[in-house]
């Protein structure tokens, strides 16, 4: 008998179709560190452009602590990936926290509060755009595969530890 994690990824993978798959494999190549970093540097450069450099500094910290916790947990967890079907994308590091959980679920809320600084009535819009790109990100890494789902719940988890402290920061 399969344990509750693979039974909750064999349940999603009876719901694949060719267009889910093309969502979340896209899904996986945004959330891939040359499109984060990229993601990242346009932010930093908005604050520099703007001369804010406390928020600049402030999201180049929590990008190299998440760097650290991430990719901290995954050499000392060691988890290995599931292996229940063939997958479409194919994941090197181990599985413990997911980084695309937990990067997207910061950056995208930091982002979202970005904004809303300068249009504070769309600010709904934008965190439920926020949480809205961290949900496809994570069910993309459970959809594809290459995470249990308690990986993903991690990394949500660290990944809003963090948007906590760059907006408890930025307030500051």
């Amino acid at each position: 008998m399969p344990s509750s994690e693979a039974q909750v990824l064999l349940w999603i993978h009876e719901w694949r179709t060719p267009w889910l798959d093309a969502i979340f494999v896209a899904s996986h190549f945004a959330g891939r560190t040359p499109v984060q970093l990229g993601v990242t540097g346009l932010l930093l450069a908005w604050f520099a452009a703007r001369r804010e450099w406390s928020r600049a500094g402030v999201v180049a910290l929590l990008g190299w602590l998440a760097f650290l916790l991430v990719d901290g947990a995954k050499v000392a967890i060691g988890r290995p990936r599931p292996e229940l079907w063939p997958r479409l994308v194919e994941q090197d590091a181990a599985s413990f926290p997911s980084g695309h959980a937990a990067i997207s679920a910061a950056l995208y809320t930091l982002i979202a509060a970005e904004i809303a600084r300068h249009r504070p009535r769309h600010a709904p819009w934008l965190y439920a755009l926020a949480v809205a790109g961290s949900l496809w990100q994570g069910l993309g890494r459970l959809y594809l595969g290459v995470h249990w789902p308690t990986d993903v719940l991690a990394g949500w988890a660290i990944g809003a530890a963090l948007a906590w402290l760059g907006l408890r920061t930025w307030r500051r």
